[in-house]
Order: C-alpha cells, then structure tokens, then sequence
C-alpha cells in the first residue's frame, strides 16, 4: 500500500468511523508493520525439514489445525513461523535466491495462482515472478487446467493430489512440493453465503465483493457457521494428507504458507508484510510415510501441459475468486 493509499484510507476512516477508530486502527497496522522483521528473523523455510514431499496447506490457522487434528497428529505438530503472511509473500521468499539450492532441483505443483502473478512483488526488492522463468525442476500450475472444476472456484484437493502424485512418480526432483488451496477461501459449504462465488475482493465495501472473513467481521456469516465451514475446508484436504502417508516412502512435512486474522491486532483475512502471529504462526508436522500404497498410483500417462494456458486475465480471474484483487 503507497502513502496515499494509506492516507485515503485513513481519511475514509476518519470520516465514516470516527476518530477514535481511525487512531485505533493505525496503531494496529503500525504494530503489525513493527513486528515483521522479527516475524522474518523467526521464519522457517520448508526447504529446512530435508522432506521428500512438502504438503502445504494454504491459508490455515494454528489453532484450528490443533482442533481439528487426531491426537497422533497432535503429538507432532510444532508451531513455526511462516516465510510471509500471504501466499504472495511466501512464494517470493520460499523460491528466493538465497535457496536456489534447493528449488532447483525441486518440483512444485501448485493451485495457487500467484505462481504466475505479473509485476513483481511490491513488499520485497527482489521478485521471483512469474515462477515458469524461475528455473524450478519441475512447475506443474494446477490451477491453469483444472480450475472451476464442477462448479468450484478453486482447485480440488483431490486433483491436486493426482497431479503430484504425477510429479511424485515421473518427475526428477529431490524434493516435490504440493500447494493445496484449501483450507482458503471459498468454503465448499457455505456456497448459499456466495462462499464459492463472491470472493472477489478483500476490503471492498460493496458487500458482493467482500470474501468471507470481511462478511464474518460484518456479521454476515454467523461466526458458528464460518468457523464450521473453515473447519470442513480443511478436513477436506486432510483426506489427502492421508494418502500421501501411504503412498510415500520418505519423510513427509505439513504446513502452511501463512493463517488467516479474525480481528486479532485489527486484521482479517492474510494481508501481506504483516509481522501478525495469527498469519505468521503455522503448523509444522513431520511425517513419515509407510510406501505401502505406492502401486496404487495410476499408470502415467502424458505429462501435463501448463506452458502457454491461461492468460493474465484468467489468472487475475482466478486470483479474484481466491479474494485477492
């Protein structure tokens, strides 16, 4: 955000919410900018757990993982510190320079559609985009083909998973890296509140462009209701992380590229460079998989084909429904 998105912002504050709010309001945003580069100095990156295959489950809070979880799982987890505070963030710092070791000789299979996002990175001086002229070993972007799949606004985990399971078997990686777009925005059971198709954009004050952690700070989603619906998104993709176990014959890490705010230090939803804990604190699980299913894996066929699918706009479109703008 520029100073004078800043001060618009705060002028439209002043004006519809007060004073007092205006003044609580940036003292949280400036306590949240305070805050990053210890955030930074605290982050771990994936490529530090040595794993075979990285599972990251996109946008998930610590504390709802903790609830959600059996009790083995529980034993595992330890709460790390995320890389950035949105995927956009994360991205630009997990594939940076400083670890071209091991990206290089990695693969990532991907729903998120920032992967291919245009004009650089605006929170860090350097920027890695778009990741196909990164020099990854293996790019598989998901979300070019297999979006809006039975009418859903994102990548089903299950495809996703087939993909890497693809990449697992075929690809010559040391490492793979699945980025699965749940437990995100759009909730699959709240499609009647618009979950799948009116996440266009975070903030907007138009009440049909707002995604759903603006609608839970509003009070248009009951808050038993968003919290059942974010829990079930991420019980959705756990079904997946459940067959990664019995297929991989290796170490296995689960985490996050960064959670999500529910009014903590005045935020929602996972705005970037922000040093928040409840969008930097993430799950970090090291599993290990017994390889007994490995035969199970579907005969490869071709390889998928990502280069060239999908112009800018398709990939703001799908960006927009994620509720980014």
């Amino acid at each position: 955000m520029s100073l004078h998105d800043f001060a618009r912002k705060k002028r439209t504050e002043l004006r519809e919410q007060g004073p007092a709010h205006a003044l609580w309001s940036t003292t949280q945003e400036l306590r949240s900018k305070l805050a990053t580069p210890y955030a930074r100095h605290r982050a771990t990156p994936i490529w530090a757990a040595n794993a075979d295959v990285v599972l990251v489950l996109d946008g998930l809070r610590y504390d709802t993982w903790s609830r959600v979880i059996d009790v083995e799982l529980a034993t595992k987890t330890e709460p790390r510190y995320s890389l950035g505070s949105a995927s956009v963030e994360w991205i630009n710092e997990t594939f940076a320079d400083r670890f071209e070791s091991s990206w290089s000789r990695a693969g990532y299979v991907t729903g998120n559609p920032h992967s291919a996002k245009d004009g650089g990175h605006r929170w860090r001086d350097v920027s890695v985009y778009p990741l196909k002229d990164r020099g990854i070993a293996y790019l598989d972007e998901v979300w070019r083909d297999q979006w809006h799949i039975d009418e859903y606004e994102t990548v089903r985990p299950e495809i996703m998973t087939e993909r890497g399971l693809y990449a697992y078997k075929n690809a010559d990686v040391d490492s793979l890296v699945v980025h699965y777009m749940q437990p995100h925005v759009p909730f699959r059971s709240l499609s009647e509140t618009g979950g799948w198709k009116n996440t266009l954009a975070f903030g907007e004050s138009d009440a049909d462009k707002k995604d759903d952690w603006f609608k839970l700070r509003d009070g248009e989603i009951p808050a038993k209701d968003f919290w059942c619906a974010y829990r079930d998104n991420l019980r959705w993709v756990l079904n997946e992380v459940e067959r990664w176990q019995s297929i991989v014959d290796g170490k296995i890490l689960v985490t996050s590229d960064h959670g999500n705010a529910a009014g903590e230090w005045g935020q929602w939803g996972h705005p970037p460079g922000s040093g928040n804990p409840a969008l930097r604190k993430v799950p970090w699980v090291l599993l290990e998989g017994d390889g007994k299913e490995m035969g199970a894996i579907n005969p490869p066929g071709d390889p998928p084909v990502t280069e060239g699918v999908g112009d800018v706009d398709g990939v703001n479109d799908r960006l927009e429904a994620l509720g980014y703008r």
